[in-house]
């Protein structure tokens, strides 16, 4: 299988993860899947930067057929100053209309506060919602892959 990834890397290294997080956008095309993986925390301007790539991203795609994987087994526990941009990351989830929104999530409390968003969000309105540990994404992409138009 030939796969055609556009991918914008945007980590920084050498920074401790609590300090500033780290995220990276992959887009597959060919599998029609968008790969989102989040570590740490995110002050103001990271947050700005991630949501400006994830536009410049996610823009141009038909998302409606597209499946988000937002791997989340790196982010720290949410807090009172990282909400609001989260609220806003899962309301650009919302607006673009993905098929399927599928989160890997490995902590227990951070799990609890992303059912909280989701729900306060209404991504779940849009898009089908799922949660799946690491060793399980391939079988959903593998799924994902067979069923899409």
């Amino acid at each position: 299988m030939v796969k055609y990834p556009y991918i914008i890397e945007c980590e920084k290294r050498g920074l401790i993860m609590s300090e500033i997080g780290t995220y990276s956008i992959e887009v597959d095309t060919y599998r029609r899947l968008v790969t989102i993986k989040v570590r740490g925390t995110f002050d103001e301007a990271k947050a700005s930067e991630f949501h400006a790539d994830y536009l410049k991203t996610v823009y141009p795609l038909e998302t409606n057929t597209y499946l988000l994987i937002l791997d989340s087994q790196g982010m720290d526990v949410i807090d009172r100053d990282m909400l609001p941009k989260l609220q806003v990351s899962f309301a650009l989830y919302r607006k673009s209309n993905f098929k399927e929104i599928c989160f890997i999530i490995l902590n227990e409390q951070i799990r609890q506060q992303v059912l909280k968003l989701i729900r306060f969000s209404g991504i779940a309105d849009i898009s089908e919602v799922t949660y799946i540990l690491p060793e399980e994404l391939e079988r959903k992409i593998e799924r994902h892959v067979v069923n899409r138009p």
